[in-house]
């Protein structure tokens, strides 16, 4: 292991915030979904400035999850499978598994307020949730407060988004996208967990950025969750 190599930064305790304060007076707040079979997520986010804005995401795609986008107040700014879509205030649109996607705030001078709902997976494998949100967010922002860091590490960021089950997209014009997926698999499967977590000893979760919830919980909610399907069916 090469972990000596690896910079973390000084860790900030953010995982009992909520909302979590992110640049500013942005945040990414974590509501009761309106159903138990979804995971929600509400994000307010600057005006866009260049691809470097916070809350931009590269391209990527999700493995098993569609992603819902609600927009309540501004514009939001969708690419999918290289179309671009402006979702108003009060539309929503969802981009589905394997759907090359990013986002981001259509407006360079007005803030933007969207609703993120994601369907919860059975073993919460590979599933993009509040988790890698609370990690990702916080680690980036500790990293860029800690004068010793600067930028995040790629390959910490990397193995966040393998171990939710999303892929950095190599859209490479005239090769099929099944070759496409499979550069990516590789790309992310070295760069997060073979140079990331083996070598460098980077984790997929942090204590100060994620409290795991224990089995008692998780059974709890599980019941909880299968009752109240019940009743709604």
């Amino acid at each position: 292991m090469l972990s000596f190599l690896a910079n973390p930064p000084k860790r900030t305790h953010t995982a009992s915030l909520d909302p979590l304060p992110l640049v500013g007076h942005y945040s990414s707040s974590f509501p009761i979904p309106s159903k138990p079979s979804i995971i929600a997520n509400r994000q307010l986010l600057p005006p866009y400035s260049g691809p470097s804005t916070f809350g931009t995401p590269p391209y990527h795609y999700h493995l098993r999850q569609y992603k819902t986008f609600t927009v309540e107040s501004g514009n939001l700014l969708v690419t999918v499978d290289s179309e671009k879509t402006v979702v108003k205030t009060g539309e929503s649109v969802t981009v589905q598994p394997g759907q090359y996607h990013t986002f981001r705030n259509a407006s360079e001078s007005e803030d933007l307020q969207i609703l993120i709902e994601l369907p919860r997976l059975d073993g919460n494998v590979g599933m993009f949730e509040e988790k890698f949100l609370r990690n990702s967010f916080s680690y980036g922002l500790d990293c860029k407060r800690d004068g010793n860091v600067g930028e995040p590490s790629p390959w910490q960021m990397m193995l966040f988004l393998w171990d939710a089950g999303t892929f950095l997209a190599f859209p490479i014009k005239g090769v099929p996208k099944i070759i496409q997926k499979g550069i990516s698999w590789v790309v992310m499967f070295v760069g997060g967990v073979v140079i990331g977590e083996r070598l460098l000893g980077y984790k997929r979760t942090y204590p100060e950025y994620y409290n795991e919830p224990s089995r008692v919980e998780e059974l709890a909610k599980d019941e909880g969750d299968g009752a109240k399907a019940e009743k709604e069916d």
